[in-house]
């Protein structure tokens, strides 16, 4: 996946991370929003029988979305692991909070209820595929 050229102009800096380390820690408090520049990533969830992966990452993605989406201050709902070296770019929240200020309300619901249902999705699909491995 290409990084969209559109993106670019909100990296405030850039961090680069070793292979494994931690860049978000499920349940802590945070709303950057990440761009992934070079590399790749693996978002992780714990569950009650241990930790499942949920999908890798490639440059272009972006990930820590979606406490900003929601519209609502809450603990990150994965952990998100450098899956050998990665350089991020962190966007800029002051613009993208006035940016996202000048949309109607109508599609802020809308897009706080889309981010929503993806997590409910992927908590449903963590816990099906649980269930098929007893």
């Amino acid at each position: 996946m290409a990084i969209d050229s559109r993106l670019y102009p909100y990296v405030l800096s850039e961090e680069e991370y070793p292979d494994k380390a931690l860049i978000i820690a499920e349940g802590s408090q945070g709303d950057w929003i990440y761009l992934i520049l070079e590399g790749r990533v693996l978002v992780k969830k714990k569950t009650s029988k241990g930790v499942v992966k949920i999908t890798t990452l490639e440059e272009g993605a972006v990930f820590g979305e979606q406490v900003f989406l929601q519209m609502q201050a809450g603990p990150r709902s994965a952990s998100v692991v450098a899956d050998g070296p990665v350089k991020v770019g962190l966007l800029d929240m002051d613009r993208l909070r006035k940016e996202f200020r000048l949309i109607s309300p109508l599609l802020k619901v809308l897009l706080s209820t889309i981010s929503k249902r993806l997590e409910d999705a992927t908590g449903r699909l963590i816990s099906l595929s649980l269930n098929q491995d007893q």
